[in-house]
């Protein structure tokens, strides 16, 4: 089968390597190089800032109710042997470990399908993947499992994040993929409250080995009040130097796309610049 790498060319326009695997573009392009679809369409998280289903032109009520990408088994037949083996992010447009996951096993399937050809795996999730998934990442060097971090209260989770493993027990989801051997990071995504955000790096940074951080963008305030009455308008300039402060006082030194592997770093996304 065919190699698929990339090249300089390819940060000028999106690419297609086959029906599931892609190059995202934007804001979603700060997070990885590549990326799979799928595998789900929807999500049973129920994020009150998920953007999402205003992309996929679905309503919140139709996004809730998830279902598989279709034909998603077969596309993972066809896809292309890697020659530069770049972690391929999973996923933007759902979490691979919603609670639909746990009845069809696609996330796993994926796995099997991108370790086969030789690709590595960024996972993002605020769910929690069984044991056996983090054992097959560690057998693989090179893949990583981040997690999402707004805040770390029960009450917070459970309005912003109904759906969700709660932040705690994501905290715990870093510390087993580290004892397996697996590189680690946190999207700090959206900041909501910087001094949630900054409560939940502190607890989460000795499990870490990367932080990417961006604020909520795409939501007004009087929309987020809607969601959480009483939340104060954020000064968006001195929030990020209060978070980079922090970063370095825990010893993350900041840096691109592809940090190293050895060390601890961190990345500010063009949102909160």
């Amino acid at each position: 089968m065919k190699e698929a790498q990339l090249d300089a060319r390819d940060a000028a326009e999106p690419i297609c390597l086959n029906p599931l695997l892609y190059r995202p573009r934007g804001a979603a392009g700060e997070y990885a190089a590549l990326a799979l679809r799928g595998p789900y369409r929807g999500c049973g998280h129920g994020c009150k800032y998920c953007y999402v289903p205003g992309c996929q032109r679905m309503s919140r009520e139709q996004w809730l109710q998830p279902r598989p990408l279709k034909d998603f088994a077969r596309r993972l037949e066809s896809l292309p042997q890697a020659a530069d083996p770049v972690p391929v992010f999973i996923s933007f447009a759902c979490d691979p470990y919603q609670p639909l996951e746990r009845r069809l096993r696609l996330t796993r399937l994926a796995l099997e399908g991108l370790l086969a050809a030789g690709w590595r795996v960024r996972l993002l999730t605020k769910g929690i993947p069984p044991l056996e998934d983090l054992d097959l990442l560690a057998a693989h060097p090179g893949c990583e499992v981040w997690v999402t971090l707004t805040g770390l209260g029960v009450d917070h989770a459970e309005r912003w994040e109904p759906g969700a493993a709660l932040p705690l027990d994501r905290i715990r989801l870093l510390r087993e993929a580290r004892a397996r051997g697996i590189h680690t990071g946190i999207s700090l995504e959206p900041v909501i409250v910087p001094a949630r955000s900054l409560e939940a790096l502190r607890l989460a940074a000795d499990h870490t080995d990367f932080v990417a951080v961006g604020r909520l963008n795409h939501f007004s305030l009087a929309r987020a009040r809607e969601i959480e009455p009483g939340l104060e308008p954020v000064d968006w300039p001195a929030a990020r130097r209060q978070i980079e402060t922090e970063l370095r006082r825990l010893g993350f030194s900041p840096c691109g796309l592809r940090p190293p592997r050895r060390g601890r770093h961190y990345l500010i996304k063009q949102t909160l610049k």
